[in-house]
Formats: structure tokens, sequence, C-alpha cells
């Protein structure tokens, strides 16, 4: 939701993904019908919608600081929409990310080349800003490089929900969108 809405607020722009800080999502929710407070739950803090331009070598490092701490529990760890993140978290903190792979426009994963290549990505301003210690994010925000919509993820969530309609296992499904090469996590 967070991804169609940015895309939707940003036609303009090619954004290539999203990412939200598991910290920022405080429950799952039922089998069943989906309420309104189902959503406010799950998204209970307010957070807007942003985008952020940010170099390949800093989507790499997002990456890296989100599976630094793993086996361990992180907030700070990114659930993604959009995009593929193979990691390997048997390998040292800060080199464990393999590769970063994002949807495009034929549904056909393209590679993040992780260089001075800008792309943009949508978050929560909260990440954006650095919360949960993304340093990198920061960064870009203080330099200008981000906008906030406004516009709250749960609303921006629930109206997605009302979009697809009734949850079936079609549109469900799990997509791996986090590997980790070490299957013992």
């Amino acid at each position: 939701g967070m991804l169609a809405k940015a895309r939707e607020t940003a036609p303009s722009k090619d954004i290539i993904f999203a990412v939200q800080n598991g910290g920022g999502i405080r429950t799952s929710i039922p089998a069943g019908p989906i309420t309104v407070g189902h959503v406010k739950t799950v998204l209970p803090f307010a957070n807007t919608l942003a985008i952020v331009d940010l170099t390949g070598e800093e989507l790499k490092a997002m990456f890296e600081h989100s599976v630094g701490v793993l086996p361990g529990e992180n907030g700070g760890f990114l659930h993604v929409a959009g995009a593929k993140v193979t990691y390997d978290s048997s390998l040292p903190t800060g080199e464990r990310v393999v590769s970063v792979e994002y949807l495009n426009k034929d549904g056909e994963y393209v590679a993040v080349v992780f260089d001075s290549t800008v792309y943009t990505i949508a978050s929560n301003a909260f990440t954006i800003k650095g919360g949960d210690g993304y340093a990198m994010l920061k960064k870009a925000y203080d330099e200008g490089r981000a906008t906030d919509f406004g516009s709250v993820d749960s609303d921006n969530f629930e109206n997605y929900l009302k979009l697809l309609g009734t949850i079936t296992t079609e549109n469900a499904k799990i997509e791996g969108r986090l590997v980790d090469l070490n299957n013992e996590n």
C-alpha cells in the first residue's frame, strides 16, 4: 500500500520500492474481516509517507544496517514491497547483503547497482529522518533529498486494503522478498 500510494502521489518519480521498519508494525491481523481498528492497531504511530533519493551505495548500507544484528531482534529490520533483498546472516555485520533487486514496470527484477546511481524509494518519515539508527537516510533527509507527503500510513494501508477487496491466497502469496542464504535463521 505504501508503494502504491507513493507512486500515485509522485507519478513523475520512478519509485523503485518501499521499505517499512519492523518496529512500526505492531501486530498481525487475524483471519476474517479486517476492521479500521485492526489497521490502527497494526500501524498506531501515524507515521507519514515520504520518498527519498539514495545512491546504490546508500541502499546497500541501509540494508546492511537492517540485517546487521540478525538473528537478534531489531525494530529497524526493513520489510520491503517491490523488491527482493538477498543476504547471508552467517557473514560478518556490514558484509551480509548479496543483492538488492527491484521489480520494474515489466514485472522483471533489476539489480540495484551499488555505486553512485541514484534511486528513489518510499518509506515512512520516521525511518527516512534516521529513526532506528538509519544514519544514511538521515543524511539524505538533511541534504534535502527527501519529500514528506504527509499522508498517514494507517490511512494509506486502509485505502489499499479497500482496493484489494477480499484477501485471497493469490493476492497474499509469499513472494520471497527477503532471502537469507543462511537458511538456519
